[in-house]
């Protein structure tokens, strides 16, 4: 993909014929199979998060309300979107750098969702698919949009260990070198308006799936107790959470 990139983002316009570049000429529309949002309901179904996954039907969807768009940018896009600023010298060298790693490890991420995903609906359906992975990994590379040299190390990964809990785990070098380059980029891109949601998405993905414990997730517990008394499981003094649920005595919420 990213040498597709490449190829649209070079390619002149030959209608035209006068020196301007296609993808000026390109309508940012993008249409859609299917395929996309079949995989996200499939993961839904099963209980697997794919947030990136979802970012990105999601991005193509809005891509498609173009109309909506330029009206809205009419009558508010002045107050929501940001000045962009030019970066130079040594500030733009770093920003490059830093843009590397955070679209590498969002391309991790994304990857890691897709194979938990190929796992969990095994799971569901014993369709044979985890056993097999480093094969069908294989036939990615062979020739396929999702071909390239991050395969590789993928494959081996699940050779080395069919059990692995998520495919990050075995990225720990470049987890440890990049997170901080990705945080930083992706704080810089929402500063300048830019709606990069897909690799938001694969960042919050890595934050969230390499948390032990997340305290908004017991805020809400509690809260669907409150509101829906639908029970909560407690932590044991394990750090393991209880099979049974449980229920608190709360007062009366309404006036």
């Amino acid at each position: 993909m990213l040498d597709l990139t490449c190829e649209v983002a070079t390619m002149k316009d030959a209608e035209e014929n006068d020196g301007s570049y296609l993808l000026e000429k390109t309508a940012d529309m993008i249409g859609s199979k299917g395929t996309g949002l079949w995989s996200v309901q499939v993961a839904m179904d099963v209980g697997c998060p794919v947030p990136s996954l979802v970012a990105a039907v999601l991005a193509r969807q809005m891509s498609m309300t173009r109309p909506e768009r330029l009206a809205n940018q009419g009558l508010v896009g002045d107050l929501v979107q940001s000045e962009l600023v030019q970066l130079e010298g040594l500030e733009l060298d770093k920003f490059v750098e830093d843009l590397y790693w955070a679209v590498y490890l969002s391309i991790i991420a994304s990857y890691a969702q897709m194979f938990q995903s190929l796992r969990i609906v095994d799971q569901e359906f014993k369709l044979d698919i985890a056993p097999n992975l480093p094969r069908i990994i294989s036939t990615f590379r062979a020739g396929c949009i999702l071909q390239g040299a991050l395969l590789e190390p993928m494959s081996k990964a699940f050779e080395a260990d069919p059990n692995i809990p998520n495919l990050l785990c075995a990225f720990m070098e470049e987890l440890k070198v990049g997170m901080p380059a990705f945080r930083s980029t992706m704080a810089k891109l929402a500063m300048a308006g830019e709606p990069t949601t897909v690799m938001q998405a694969s960042l919050g993905y890595l934050a969230t799936m390499t948390r032990g414990t997340m305290k908004a997730g017991q805020v809400v517990s509690l809260q669907r107790d409150v509101f829906g008394r639908h029970g909560f499981k407690r932590l044991k003094a394990n750090g393991q959470a209880t099979e049974e649920l449980h229920h608190a005595e709360w007062p009366d919420m309404i006036p």
